[in-house]
């Protein structure tokens, strides 16, 4: 049939656009797409194509006579794409760093390569001087922790998870923080505590008000504090990692145990101070 080969001739040309069409598409180890977002923000996500090529001029990249780390220069390349937030900041905010979906901080290309079941990375653009915040995405979302933020507690229990509970105020429930060993070890620390560090009634204020502390018909349980433990310090330690905040003494409590016998309880209440209640604290924004 004459019609034949006009149809075929077409149908190979077609075959060849698509294949070379094909080959032209860089793959997964050349380019990525990510949803680029606010630090925090579970909404205004901005998709990205980004080429390993491209990525790789973050590296010769200088600030002056200092070249800038590869994961600083995407994040402030990266801040012309979406609204950097930071509070009372002028406008435009630039980012610093970035952050993955699992909280790894992001320094090279291959981070942003898809997840093992192929979704795509979502990334989280941090102004200077401010620390990650863990977005919502929705209520019940499941969040694997990357185990190169938050190592496995032990060869028995899998990686950290945060389930969001609450968007305002962010809430989330975390799973594999502890182990029963450990819970169990804080809680005979603080029995067989003595001194100031004994398990006593609990008090409420800032602190200051008196040596001892202020009773209130309001706060009736029992509480102690351990920061000297190996067990707290191993507990205090993964609780920086979590929150991707560099360990700092200035900024860790001790772990508080919390006792409530038969008719005891905490009631509602707000937790603020006012200036006058602590003179030395300083109560100012740190922008």
């Amino acid at each position: 049939n004459t019609m034949e080969v006009p149809l075929l001739q077409a149908a190979f040309v077609a075959f060849a656009l698509l294949f070379q069409l094909a080959a032209s598409i860089p793959n997964d180890d050349n380019a990525v797409t990510f949803t680029l977002y606010d630090n925090g923000s579970s909404e205004n996500g901005v998709d990205i194509n980004l080429s390993s090529e491209q990525f790789q001029k973050y590296t010769t990249t200088s600030s002056g006579d200092d070249e800038l780390p590869p994961g600083e220069a995407f994040a402030i390349d990266m801040s012309s794409y979406i609204d950097v937030s930071k509070y009372m900041a002028p406008k435009p905010v630039i980012a610093t760093r970035a952050f993955r979906e699992d909280g790894e901080l992001i320094t090279e290309f291959q981070q942003l390569q898809p997840t093992a079941t192929g979704h795509k990375r979502r990334v989280y653009l941090v102004a200077e001087d401010l620390e990650f915040i863990w977005p919502f995405v929705e209520l019940w979302h499941n969040q694997t922790v990357s185990p190169n933020v938050v190592p496995p507690i032990s060869d028995d229990v899998g990686p950290v998870v945060l389930e969001s509970l609450s968007e305002t105020p962010r809430v989330f429930r975390i799973y594999n923080m502890a182990t029963e060993e450990e819970a169990n070890a804080i809680i005979s620390t603080a029995l067989n505590a003595t001194g100031d560090n004994a398990i006593k009634r609990s008090t409420v204020g800032s602190g200051k008000e008196s040596k001892e502390g202020v009773k209130d018909s309001g706060r009736t349980s029992e509480n102690a504090w351990d920061t000297d433990s190996p067990t707290a310090k191993a507990m205090i330690a993964r609780s920086f990692q979590l929150t991707n905040i560099e360990q700092d003494g200035g900024k860790q409590d001790g772990l508080q145990v919390v006792r409530y016998k038969p008719t005891q309880g905490y009631n509602t209440h707000p937790d603020y101070f006012k200036p006058k209640d602590d003179i030395e604290f300083n109560f100012g924004f740190k922008i």
